[in-house]
């Protein structure tokens, strides 16, 4: 249990790499080329992508299991990922909560939600594609 657990603690790492390139993306070419309400939807969708395919390609690194570790799996890249975006946004960007809370705001174009659906169905569909899992 522990080594899924830090494996899939590794993969997630890389995803945070991804989305912080995704970031600087959308903020260097998208929201000046189509604008911020269309540029947050694009790069939210194109995460929740990049999460499944990075998910897609890593998850033999987890390795053969039950249903369950993958689903653990993805729960923890949730719980993860809120801690994170709470942590980072209220301690390094000082950014007030309500601020940080607009990530969920759907309805203005941000996609987080989908991106955190992504985050928790990826590795189980992925091990379940890829063969990884028994029993």
């Amino acid at each position: 249990m522990k080594s899924v657990l830090i494996r899939g603690f590794t993969i997630w790492v890389a995803l945070v790499g991804i989305a912080v390139l995704n970031g600087i993306v959308r903020e260097k070419l998208l929201v000046p080329t189509v604008g911020h309400l269309l540029a947050l939807s694009a790069s939210g969708l194109a995460f929740s992508i990049l999460v499944f395919l990075t998910t897609l390609l890593l998850v033999p690194f987890i390795g053969k299991h039950k249903i369950s570790k993958y689903c653990l799996v993805g729960f923890s890249w949730f719980f993860l990922t809120l801690a994170f975006e709470f942590l980072f946004g209220y301690f390094v960007l000082r950014k007030p909560l309500g601020e940080i809370l607009e990530v969920f705001c759907f309805w203005k174009g941000n996609l987080f939600v989908v991106v955190l659906a992504f985050l928790i169905i990826s590795p189980p569909l992925c091990a379940k594609i890829r063969g990884l899992v028994t029993g």
